[in-house]
Parts: structure tokens; sequence; C-alpha cells
């Protein structure tokens, strides 16, 4: 606490720009299989915020908000439902993102890639 308190202190001018865009809540996944004690898998996932690639250009990022890591609470038979039993926990926090994106009431529209 007090290292971030003598940073604000001594950096009092600094500032965050945002810019005005197309929101992509862009989600990268991936699960471990039979990672865990008692047969479970383990899942994780990186949330981030974008614009949407033109032209093929790569993703351009505005900032990573969130990181899941989790233990499925049930036993999959494959690698293959690890990663989709991880991708069902993804789904219901992009619901939540989504929903905070929409009452933020921002001026673009809001995509998952």
């Amino acid at each position: 606490m007090k290292q971030l308190l003598d940073y604000l202190a001594s950096h009092s001018e600094d500032t965050i720009p945002y810019r005005a865009s197309d929101i992509v809540l862009n989600i990268h996944s991936n699960a471990s299989y039979i990672s865990e004690p008692n047969a479970r898998s383990r899942a994780c996932s990186h949330f981030f915020l974008g614009w949407m690639p033109v032209d093929g250009e790569s993703i351009k990022l505005n900032g990573a908000f969130f990181t899941l890591c989790a233990i499925l609470k049930f036993v999959v038979s494959s690698a293959a439902e690890a990663k989709l039993g991880a991708l069902f926990l993804n789904c219901k926090e992009d619901k939540i993102f989504r929903l905070i994106i929409k009452e933020l009431r921002h001026s673009g529209t809001v995509t998952t890639r």
C-alpha cells in the first residue's frame, strides 16, 4: 500500500487515455485435464477488451480486466470435455460482463470473439 501511495504522490499528473471505439470482448480460454486430486480438471481464461480487427490486422488491446482460474466441479472423461467445461464457465462470466458494459451505456456495439 505504501508503494502505491508513494507512486500516486510522485506521479500526480499521469492520466489514462480512453478512446471511444466499438468494444470487442475477447476471451482466451484453456483447460488442463485431470491435473487436480479426485480426477478434477483445471480451467483458466483471460478476458480483455479490444477493437475489431480491420483487413487482417491483429487485435488491438484496450486492457485486460479479468482472469478466471477455477477447478471444474464435475469429472470429465477427456481433455476436449475439460475445454468445453472451461468454455461453459467463460460463457457464464461473459453474460455478466456484457450486461455491465451495456449498463454503463457504452455507445459502441458489444461483440464477443
